[in-house]
């Protein structure tokens, strides 16, 4: 009878350290998870070549920049919206330009996996990032809870939208008419499904290629909120 209740009592106790052990390993495993998030992105400059290391193994990167060049007297717009496969799974890529990359621009690779993305210049690049203009947003037009324009108090504007997980889009705008529609925006980095709306969780990147000025827009639920 004592044997059978010794037993018993021992048996309980093994089943309770094994469900401590097991919940051990769960809390290791999820806090090993929160603490890994993605590698960041490094990009460096070459003479015609601009390489992004970081980026998911296998994956596709988004090269977009845009900036200026000397035309004679006058300065013209240099863009770039070119799409990398990493075929070797290294982690890296790296965008041939075929020319010399230009000095004045401002690039923004985005890992179209997980929409992790980092902003680059040159070292001979003279840009600055501005805070963005106050309510940047606009909401449609009868049907005020979408978010559906992007204004911009600068000259010339390129624009890139980034939704993680949905893909990215462009637009361009110049000569004062800085105010884009969400429904005008261009696929790029292999994005297939058209922008219906800026929604929480996107990035909006605004590129004054003629001053040289960038602003970066984290889309979330105050700043949406705050559109017009």
């Amino acid at each position: 009878m004592m044997e059978t209740a010794f037993r018993s009592v021992t048996d309980r106790r093994s089943r309770t350290a094994s469900r401590y052990w097991l919940l051990l390993v769960f809390i290791l495993c999820v806090t090993s998870a929160q603490a890994d998030p993605p590698a960041d992105i490094v990009v460096t400059f070459g003479a015609n070549t601009v390489t992004a290391s970081g980026i998911t193994p296998g994956a596709s990167a988004l090269f977009f920049a845009s900036g200026r060049q000397k035309n004679g007297y006058d300065q013209t717009l240099v863009r770039y919206a070119q799409t990398v496969t990493d075929d070797d799974h290294d982690g890296a890529v790296t965008f041939d330009l075929g020319r010399a990359v230009p000095a004045m621009t401002v690039w923004v690779v985005v890992d179209m996996t997980n929409g992790h993305y980092t902003l680059a210049t040159p070292k001979t690049a003279v840009a600055a990032e501005v805070p963005p203009p106050d309510a940047p947003l606009r909401r449609k037009i009868g049907a005020v809870a979408v978010v559906d324009g992007f204004s911009f108090d600068h000259p010339t504007l390129e624009l890139l939208y980034i939704n993680p997980g949905l893909g990215a889009w462009t637009w361009s705008a110049a000569d004062g008419r800085t105010l884009i529609n969400v429904a005008d925006g261009k696929k790029v980095g292999g994005t297939t499904a058209a922008p219906t709306a800026f929604v929480a969780g996107g990035t909006l990147v605004a590129i004054d290629w003629y001053k040289m000025q960038y602003s970066v827009v984290k889309l979330d639920g105050p700043t949406l909120g705050r559109a017009r």
